[in-house]
């Protein structure tokens, strides 16, 4: 069979896709800057607190930064030593699988596993005239097709590690652990504003002007489990009581 070109794994200019989510509206943060006091019991005034967690979400942002554009020029330099663009998957039922291995890593992995399912699927199909004739041999042959399937997955899963292990001897899995790391301290952080129980209205104003700027437009929205913390924020104590 002829060689197939489909996107494969690589880990490519880094982007933020931890952080992209299903779209919010923004009226939940709106919320927060009109809405009455809902620890009116309480007599804080802890703007002071959320701007030291804005502070702290601003610091892991620019971390993220500094480590986002670390990897990139990593990522150039792997690439201008390794200019190979794409590696091949022997399949065992004849041809190949062509293995991208710039941009997107997890994405284009999955990309060549489902299109390696695919063809040996298309083969399974070829075999309903055989198994009106010959059920027996159709299930032999089908069974065949699937050790090869496997082989063949297997022998992607080596490939992609032995690429994995080239970049680290080169020194890039030192800048891809930063990338995620900071871009983990980064949701945290988001995440202590979103769950913080603000105690006065100035501060509730403060939390609310701050995610407004930061997302939205050309910044990634708030995720679900994010919209949800903010709105359990805004509830009462003794509603939760």
């Amino acid at each position: 069979m002829p060689n197939t070109s489909v996107r494969a794994a690589a880990e490519g200019m880094p982007k933020i896709t931890r952080r992209h989510a299903l779209m919010m509206s923004s009226g939940a943060i709106v919320a927060l800057a009109v809405a009455p006091n809902a620890h009116a019991a309480v007599a804080v005034d802890d703007v002071s607190e959320v701007r030291a967690l804005i502070k702290a979400h601003r610091d892991a942002e620019a971390a993220f930064e500094k480590a986002l554009v670390a990897d990139g020029e990593m990522e150039e330099a792997y690439f201008a030593a390794h200019p190979e663009r794409e590696l091949l998957i022997p399949l065992s039922i004849g041809g190949a699988q062509s293995l991208y291995i710039r941009f997107e890593a997890q994405e284009y992995l999955d990309d060549c596993v489902k299109a390696i399912a695919s063809t040996y699927n298309a083969k399974r199909q070829s075999l309903a005239a055989l198994r009106q004739i010959a059920p027996a041999l159709a299930n032999d042959a089908v069974a065949t097709l699937d050790r090869a399937e496997a082989v063949d997955l297997s022998t992607l899963d080596a490939t992609w590690k032995a690429e994995q292990a080239k970049r680290k001897a080169f020194g890039w899995g030192k800048t891809r652990r930063a990338y995620n790391s900071t871009c983990d301290a980064m949701h945290r952080a988001l995440d202590a504003i979103c769950t913080y129980r603000c105690s006065s209205p100035a501060a509730n104003r403060a939390r609310a002007a701050y995610l407004l700027k930061v997302t939205g437009g050309k910044f990634a929205d708030l995720e679900n489990y994010q919209v949800r913390a903010l709105l359990r924020s805004m509830r009462a104590r003794e509603a939760q009581s």
